[in-house]
C-alpha cells in the first residue's frame, strides 16, 4: 500500500486536479483568461508548471503592459517583477521563487502587499501560500498566523483549504487537539473537497494517537463523501483499522471500496490487501479475484505482488499450472522483490 504519510502532507497538491491541469496547460493556445485560471489552479495546487504559467500570462498580455516595446529581461523573476503590478499574479509566484532562494524578507514584503492588494482570491492565495511557505521552514507560529488570517476571512474554499493545512501542521507539532480542533472545523463546513481532505487526515491521526472510534467516524466520512482523491485511501485505511480490531467482515467491505474505486494506486493496493485477508480468513476463490483485479490493473508495484500472491495461492491449492502462470507474469515484470521470489518459486515446481 502507498506511504499514506507522503500523501497527507500533500493534500491539494496531487490526484486528478493536478492531472486536469495538466491537460489543461496542453490544450492551452493563446487565452488569456483561460491562461489565468489554469495559473491560479497550478499554484494552488503547487503544480510544476505553475512558473511556466505565469511566464506565459506575461507573453500573452506584453502588448498591452507597460514596458512591452524594451528589450526582454534575463530572468523570469526579472520579468516578474516588471509586470507585478500590471499581473498581480506575478508578485504570488514570485514571492515563491524568492523563498526558495531563501530571501524572506523579500517574500514577507511581497506578500503583505498581495494581503492589501484588494482581491480577495490573490490575498488568500498568498497567505496560504506564504503559511506553506512558513510551515516548511519550521515557522509554526507565522505558519500558523498565515493560515488563521485566511480562515478568518469566510471564503467557501480558501478558508476550508487553510484550515486542512493548519490540521497537518499541528499534527506534525504533536498538537493533537489542536488538529482535532480544526479539522473539525474543516470537516463541518461540509466542503466537497476539502471537508474530505480534513476528515481523511484526521482519521488517520487518531488512529495513530489510539483513539479507534475516533479515527473509524473520520475515515467513514471521508470513504462515504465519495471523493475520488480522499474517499478510496480513507477507505483503504478503514479497512486495516477495522482488520487490526478483527472486525473482518467490515474491513473486508471497506477494503472492497477502496479496491473498487479506479484510484490508480489505491485500487490495486487495496486488492492485494484485500486478497491477503480473504485468503487468511479461508475464501482462497475470493483472494484470488482480489488478486486478479490488481494484475488487470496493470500497476507496475501492485500488479507483480498480485501475481506472486495468487500464484503461491495456487501452489498451495496444488493448482500448479495456474501457478505457474501467475509466479511467470510476476517473474518477468522486473520488480525487485517479486519478480525474483518468483522465478525462485518457477525454479521449485
Amino acid at each position: 500500500m502507498p506511504d499514506p504519510a507522503q500523501h497527507w502532507f500533500q493534500v491539494g497538491r496531487t490526484g486528478v486536479a493536478n492531472a486536469a491541469v495538466s491537460v489543461g496547460i496542453a490544450a492551452m493556445d493563446t487565452d488569456r483568461e483561460r491562461a489565468a485560471d489554469l495559473f491560479n489552479w497550478a499554484l494552488s495546487l503547487g503544480h510544476p508548471d505553475a512558473g511556466m504559467l505565469l511566464e506565459q500570462i506575461i507573453a500573452l498580455n506584453a502588448a498591452d503592459l507597460p514596458g512591452a516595446a524594451t528589450e526582454p529581461p534575463d530572468t523570469a523573476e526579472s520579468l516578474m517583477e516588471r509586470y507585478r503590478d500590471a499581473i498581480p499574479e506575478a508578485a504570488l509566484e514570485l514571492g515563491v521563487r524568492l523563498a526558495g532562494q531563501g530571501a524572506m524578507a523579500a517574500v514577507l514584503r511581497i506578500f503583505e502587499e498581495m494581503a492589501a492588494s484588494g482581491n480577495p482570491e490573490l490575498a488568500h492565495g498568498s497567505w496560504i501560500a506564504l503559511g506553506n511557505l512558513l510551515s516548511g521552514t519550521g515557522d509554526v507560529p507565522g505558519a500558523r498566523r498565515a493560515y488563521e488570517h485566511v480562515m478568518a476571512a469566510g471564503d467557501a474554499y480558501a478558508s476550508t483549504l487553510a484550515m486542512v493545512n493548519l490540521g497537518l501542521l499541528l499534527a506534525r507539532t504533536g498538537d493533537v487537539a489542536g488538529a482535532r480542533d480544526v479539522l473539525e472545523q474543516a470537516i463541518a463546513s461540509g466542503h466537497p473537497d476539502n471537508a474530505p481532505a480534513a476528515a481523511k487526515i484526521l482519521g488517520v491521526m487518531l488512529a495513530e494517537a489510539g483513539d479507534v472510534p475516533g479515527a473509524e467516524r473520520a475515515l467513514r466520512i471521508a470513504m462515504e463523501s465519495g471523493n475520488p482523491d480522499h474517499a478510496p485511501e480513507a477507505a483503504g485505511r478503514l479497512g486495516l483499522l477495522l482488520a487490526d480490531a478483527g472486525r473482518t467482515a467490515e474491513a473486508a467491505a471497506a477494503m472492497e471500496a477502496a479496491a473498487s474505486s479506479q484510484h490508480p494506486d489505491y485500487a490495486p493496493a487495496m486488492a492485494v490487501v484485500l486478497g491477503n485477508l480473504l485468503r487468511d480468513t479461508g475464501d482462497p476463490a475470493a483472494a484470488a479475484t482480489a488478486y486478479q483485479r490488481a494484475i488487470d490493473s496493470g500497476h507496475a508495484d501492485y500488479g507483480p505482488q498480485a501475481a506472486y500472491n495468487l500464484g503461491a495461492l495456487h501452489a498451495v491449492q496444488g493448482n500448479i499450472a495456474a501457478a505457474r502462470t501467475a509466479f511467470r507474469l510476476a517473474a518477468d515484470s522486473a520488480h525487485p522483490e517479486a519478480a525474483p521470489a518468483a522465478q525462485q518459486e518457477l525454479d521449485r515446481l
